[in-house]
């Protein structure tokens, strides 16, 4: 190596040396300022990025192909997920949470609506066993197979169950939803000053594009497209100075969504849903709580007319019913719908004296010692808090409905690579 190359090397290799002594410091910086801001608990980075994700909620793009993991404009549910990654074609069927539904009953077998949000929708596909596969092959009702259909999509609210319960009358011989905890956060929340009608709007807004301009579109398709980038790598996802990146371009994608409002396709859609300016917290937390009931009291009526079994569960929630790990603790972000969650507990449990089927699963995991939830809300999917959830379900449907085991042998026949 000649004398001029050796010393412009030893200046890179300065350079970067320098760099990396700067880099090593901003992450120590940002190390002690989250441990600080997190009230003196280490949270790793990859557990803030993995909270901050917008996760599966992907903005639909104005292309002929779309990821199975896009928000679809639906005509009736406001926003729903496409049935599989398609291009230029569409499955046939009635689709409406990312699986087809069939167009008519089958009666030679015991069709269950499952619906509901995220965590139904956990239960239903992403953790295994699944409470489908768990109805499916362990039960019968009066000698027919059970088909379990999901009706969950993550994000979605009170009314969207009930309209996901119209769409299906048709096809289902029960239903049973789990849910409140969306209902209550994101209507409760003091910056939501919608009718309690309206779907989760930072959602319906991304598979409704048509009401985002051009330069919200592509800032919420750009922070997406980074987090996915990071989350599929295994250095970045480790530093802190990649969360605040991140974490400050989501606030930024928030802020430009929260001005959307301005947009007057916006106006149009959203506007006659606003509730009056002069409104209080407690005003609006009573008019959810009015409509709210109203809900399950008129699914409880809809199964009823149609002859129909109906259930209704009030989903577990990491404030209340169970002794939280360190890891648990590091993930609950908020605590304070606690009194809120226990008050809506017992509205909804009053219920059942008007003759509905309202059940509580809030002290589920009271003797579950293991890591229950993933994050806020989130079942861990590894942990076996979903069995316990599953069984906890399937328990109340089989003393309530009348759901029968299915034989040993029964089950072998149906399910040969099963036996042993």
């Amino acid at each position: 190596m000649t004398g001029p190359i050796k010393i412009r090397f030893k200046k890179l290799l300065s350079v970067l040396f320098s760099l990396l002594i700067a880099l090593l410091i901003f992450e120590l910086f940002f190390t002690l300022l989250y441990y600080i801001l997190d009230d003196g608990r280490y949270v790793p980075a990859a557990v803030k990025i993995e909270q901050s994700s917008p996760k599966g909620y992907r903005i639909s793009r104005a292309q002929t192909c779309f990821g199975k993991r896009s928000l679809s404009p639906h005509p009736w549910l406001g926003y729903s997920r496409l049935t599989k990654p398609f291009c230029d074609s569409y499955e046939v069927g009635g689709s409406h949470t990312g699986e087809v539904f069939p167009f008519t009953k089958d009666p030679d077998k015991f069709t269950i609506l499952f619906t509901g949000a995220s965590v139904p929708k956990q239960l239903l596909d992403t953790i295994k066993p699944s409470i489908r596969k768990q109805l499916s092959e362990n039960y019968h009702y009066q000698g027919k197979e059970i088909v379990v259909l999901g009706g969950a999509v993550e994000g979605w609210k009170q009314p969207q169950q009930t309209i996901m319960l119209l769409l299906s009358l048709g096809v289902i011989d029960a239903v049973f939803t789990v849910e409140g905890f969306n209902e209550l956060v994101f209507t409760q929340n003091k910056d939501f000053h919608y009718h309690y009608q309206v779907p989760y709007y930072h959602l319906y807004r991304k598979a409704n594009t048509s009401i985002l301009t051009n330069g919200q579109r592509n800032l919420i398709w750009i922070t997406e497209s980074l987090y996915d980038s990071v989350e599929k790598g295994h250095v970045l996802k480790h530093s802190k100075i990649v969360y605040f990146i991140l974490n400050t371009l989501r606030r930024s994608t928030r802020e430009a969504l929260a001005n959307s409002t301005e947009n007057p396709m916006f106006q149009q859609t959203m506007g006659p849903f606003v509730l009056p300016d002069h409104w209080t917290l407690e005003q609006r937390r009573a008019h959810f709580m009015e409509n709210y009931l109203q809900s399950v009291k008129t699914m409880h009526t809809i199964a009823n007319a149609n002859n129909l079994k109906f259930a209704y569960f009030l989903q577990p929630a990491p404030v209340i019913g169970k002794t939280l790990t360190e890891s648990e603790q590091n993930k609950l972000r908020d605590t304070s719908y606690k009194d809120d969650y226990l008050a809506m507990e017992q509205q909804l449990l009053a219920l059942q004296a008007e003759g509905l089927e309202v059940y509580s699963l809030t002290h589920v995991f009271e003797n579950f010692s293991g890591e229950a939830y993933k994050d806020s809300i989130h079942i861990h999917p590894e942990s076996g808090a979903a069995e316990v959830l599953n069984n906890a379900i399937i328990e109340t449907l089989v003393e309530r409905w009348g759901l029968e085991p299915v034989s040993s042998t029964a089950r072998t026949i149906n399910n040969p690579e099963n036996s042993e």
